[in-house]
């Protein structure tokens, strides 16, 4: 709230910032996971893999 405040930055702008950081560390461990998939000859159905993953 306080920095928000200082620097001017809506809610949103603050969301955003968030993603912004977020999305670069988990990316590799979902490139991770369909590259082992792959190589491991599709071991298991999509589905099963989806639920593995989304939380």
């Amino acid at each position: 709230m306080m920095i928000s405040r200082i620097y001017g930055e809506s809610r949103s702008e603050q969301t955003s910032n968030n993603e912004d950081l977020i999305l670069p560390f988990f990316a590799p461990e979902y490139i991770g996971i369909v590259e082992w998939w792959f190589t491991n000859g599709i071991p298991y159905p999509p589905h099963m893999i989806e639920e593995q993953v989304v939380w």
